[in-house]
């Protein structure tokens, strides 16, 4: 599927398996204020570019612990 294809906006689950993390690691992240996020009502979403930006900030930080 290509970038044009892809929903911008994640769920937990969706964004999870992109990032390769645990559903669990994603939530205590969020609930920590560790990436970016937004809210729909009560769900969670996350922002396919707000992400790759946050894990190439990461890389830069930390040398890419997740």
């Amino acid at each position: 599927m290509n970038k044009r294809n892809e929903p911008k906006l994640m769920s937990i689950r969706e964004a999870s398996k992109y990032l390769g993390i645990k559903e669990s690691r994603l939530r205590k992240a969020t609930r920590l204020r560790e990436l970016p996020f937004m809210r729909v009502g009560r769900l969670i979403r996350f922002e396919r570019d707000h992400l790759d930006q946050w894990i190439n900030k990461k890389h830069q930080d930390e040398g890419g612990a997740l």
